[in-house]
């Protein structure tokens, strides 16, 4: 997602819309769930700055998360849609997802979402 991210906020212009799939909103606290060192005090301006960016992130948007995701919280993905100053921006939220199996919980809704959204920005 960081990826993404960065692309949007640096070259707006070249693409027409975002999508995010289980986003991580901070990267120290995404290192420190993944066991990583511990970098509490640690200067956010250290991570990638996706939630900074976002704020910038103007194109339309679609982040999809899974609810039951515990590797990456649906709360990341949140922060990242209310941090998105797109006015066309929308979160889909896979009840009974985790982070790896949005596909086996939510595979029509996944899909749909995913085609109502390249529609829209294509016809616009």
């Amino acid at each position: 997602s960081a990826a993404a991210i960065e692309i949007a906020f640096r070259h707006p212009e070249k693409i027409k819309g975002l999508i995010l799939e289980s986003a991580f909103s901070d990267t120290i606290a995404l290192i420190e769930r993944l066991g990583g060192l511990l970098l509490q005090g640690t200067d956010a301006s250290m991570g990638f700055g996706s939630l900074e960016k976002m704020r910038a992130i103007r194109i339309p948007s679609l982040l999809i998360h899974g609810q039951e995701d515990d590797l990456i919280p649906v709360s990341d993905s949140r922060d990242l849609f209310d941090a998105c100053a797109a006015t066309h921006k929308q979160l889909i939220q896979i009840p009974h997802a985790g982070h790896n199996d949005l596909m086996l919980h939510g595979m029509q809704t996944y899909f749909e979402s995913i085609g109502r959204f390249v529609a829209t920005i294509y016809t616009s």
